[in-house]
């Protein structure tokens, strides 16, 4: 057996407990709070990922930007990236996703992200789900932990 096989055997019945250690230490301690904070300020930054288009007209080889229509691709990411386009609930900028993102990932390792199409201005928005309401752990046949996720209807 592997060190890392060996990780994830002790890993499979501590998980639970382990994420609800991290849990606990950034909501009740200053170190915790500061170690988030660092991590989304770096991997997130204040104003998150912001789009850039390169488009070019007449394809990639004639190297003549479209400035037009990179404009108008730019002003629709920053549009869609309003609390109010993108998200179901409209009190999410994108920018807030990102950090929200970050932060569930640091604290619990994982993150749920339900992709809703059809709805708001643009046909498409996102739902961040709190994974502590909505995963189980299953033992599959070959022993791995599967985490899936419970939808509330």
């Amino acid at each position: 057996m592997c060190s890392s096989d060996l990780a994830n055997a002790e890993l499979r019945y501590d998980l639970r407990r382990l994420v609800d250690r991290s849990r606990e230490v950034v909501r009740n301690t200053p170190l915790g709070r500061q170690a988030v904070r660092l991590y989304c300020d770096n991997v997130a930054g204040p104003t998150g990922i912001i789009l850039q288009a390169k488009l070019t007209k007449g394809g990639r080889s004639t190297g003549l930007v479209d400035d037009v229509r990179n404009d108008k691709l730019e002003d629709a990411w920053q549009e869609w990236g309003q609390a109010d386009n993108c998200t179901v609930h409209g009190t999410l900028t994108w920018a807030d996703v990102q950090q929200l993102v970050v932060q569930d990932w640091f604290t619990n390792g994982e993150v749920l992200i339900r992709f809703v199409r059809g709805v708001g201005k643009f046909g498409f928005q996102l739902e961040l789900l709190r994974s502590e309401e909505h995963t189980s752990e299953l033992q599959s046949p070959c022993n791995l932990v599967c985490r899936l996720l419970l939808e509330k209807k």
